[in-house]
């Protein structure tokens, strides 16, 4: 007798997989936070900078690990993303943001050459930082778009002992899917906004008006769509073109982000427990950022709808996903499954019961799934066309696996069919249910009432987490 533990979500049906909700989020803390803000030393050779940072809530009275908050960019200042600075109040997590060196309230150095800006400065600056803090040995990490390249980086080069769990927001894998996405999104608008971005583009015009009333209505529609743009939103935009150093020698030289730069191939080198998020109007669409899903073993996938590239601005309470984040369990290309293998069995005095938990508020639709590839070798079936009878069980709590029995279990109330499971074409089912957060839904896979002794019927498989053949999940999301 065995039970799987919570499921979560799964939008990689190109289902609306997005936590629903339509109010903006104040661009700043609506809560009373302690806030203090100074600047850090940061040595390179001979020369002395200064990182300008800010931190809310108290490091030495938080009951959680610090939350460092890694800014987009690069080169845009920490400003926009203040609104994560909330769950210092409502987690006990202080959430320590900066500007990184060249923008904001940090040292500007417009003179340096292209070859001086790196990844590796960038991490020099935030391993500083830890230091710093002395939270070296304890911390998360909330990297958004640049700053979650620079995060995937961080993570990948340096083995950080200390990180407990990793943010990935509106990220990418690889500069050239990101600039096939953002080709996507242009498309979008109309041919002659489309017509003025690519004649400045081209005539290095970017500078002008013109370009400038393009880019804004371009970002209005996938940068962040709460209008006008509130304040931090706007003064963050605005640090580009006060001092485009950083960015134009990040994108156009070693570093390659404008078009060469790749982590791909390095993302399984990612171990933290890491949530992945984008937007259903994101320029980093599912496709940019899907190999951290792929690559990332213990990983969670949350998309936001009616947002953009910036969900912690145009939605109500983004931090309720950040907040509640759990990396137990493994995300497929198929669904959810615990992160061990699990023997799923039916036969005479024996069946499987599975249990998960719906998550997160406004997808009111859960969806179980029983699959099973066709000549699949995971699978032990009796005879070619064996049945399987799949109840739903009358219980609403959690059960446990060390006590749980075939003569203990919960009693079924609802049988929702009999399954044919045929090793030569396999068998593939599903049912939707209503289901309401946090609420718990209970299944039982067993042999038919008159097959139920030793020898009648006898069907089992090991669902592995990788590579996945025979399976059992469940899915949630929104219908409206």
């Amino acid at each position: 007798m065995n039970h799987l533990p919570r499921s979560s979500p799964k939008h990689w049906f190109n289902l609306r997989y997005f936590v629903s909700s339509a109010l903006s989020l104040p661009s700043s803390c609506a809560m009373t936070i302690p806030v203090k803000d100074g600047t850090i030393p940061f040595v390179i050779g001979e020369e002395t900078f200064q990182t300008y940072y800010k931190v809310f809530g108290d490091i030495a009275s938080s009951t959680q690990p610090p939350l460092v908050v890694l800014h987009g960019g690069p080169g845009i200042a920490h400003n926009y993303m203040v609104p994560v600075g909330d769950l210092a109040g409502q987690s006990s997590t202080a959430v320590i943001m900066y500007d990184q060196i060249g923008c904001g309230r940090s040292t500007h150095l417009q003179s340096k050459p292209v070859d001086f800006w790196t990844i590796d400065l960038f991490i020099a600056e935030l391993e500083n930082l830890l230091l710093h803090f002395s939270i070296v040995s304890s911390f998360d990490l909330l990297g958004h778009s640049w700053g979650a390249t620079l995060a995937a980086e961080f993570v990948v080069r340096r083995q950080p002992s200390g990180l407990r769990r990793l943010i990935l927001a509106n990220c990418l894998a690889s500069a050239k899917a990101r600039n096939i996405a953002v080709a996507t999104r242009r498309k979008q608008l109309s041919e002659d906004i489309q017509e003025t971005l690519r004649a400045h583009e081209q005539a290095g015009t970017v500078m002008a008006p013109e370009y400038k009333r393009a880019m804004q209505i371009y970002r209005a529609n996938f940068s962040c769509r709460i209008q006008p743009f509130p304040d931090d939103v706007a003064f963050s935009f605005d640090q580009i073109d006060i001092d485009s150093t950083v960015i134009k020698a990040m994108r156009k030289g070693p570093t390659g982000l404008e078009d060469k730069w790749d982590i791909t191939e390095s993302i399984h080198l990612i171990r933290i427990p890491t949530l992945l998020i984008n937007s259903e109007y994101d320029f980093m669409m599912d496709e940019v950022c899907a190999p951290y899903f792929e690559r990332i073993e213990k990983i969670k996938w949350v998309k936001f709808a009616n947002s953009s590239h910036m969900p912690h601005i145009d939605k109500a309470n983004p931090h309720r996903v950040l907040g509640d984040y759990s990396g137990q369990m493994q995300m497929t290309s198929l669904g959810t499954v615990v992160s061990e293998h699990r023997t799923v069995l039916m036969k005479g005095g024996i069946s499987t019961v599975v249990q998960f938990r719906a998550m997160d508020w406004g997808m009111e639709t859960c969806e179980l799934h029983i699959s099973i590839p066709r000549e699949t070798s995971n699978l032990t079936i009796s005879r070619p066309n064996q049945s399987i009878s799949v109840f739903q069980l009358n219980t609403t709590i959690v059960q446990d696996g060390t006590t749980l029995s075939y003569n203990t279990r919960p009693p079924p109330f609802l049988k929702l069919t009999d399954l044919t499971v045929d090793s030569a074409n396999g068998a593939v089912w599903k049912q939707e249910f209503s289901c309401s957060e946090e609420e718990i839904l209970t299944f039982e896979l067993a042999c038919p009432v008159t097959e139920q002794t030793e020898n009648g019927c006898h069907v089992e498989w090991i669902q592995e987490k990788s590579p996945l053949d025979a399976v059992i999940f469940m899915r949630q999301y929104a219908t409206a």
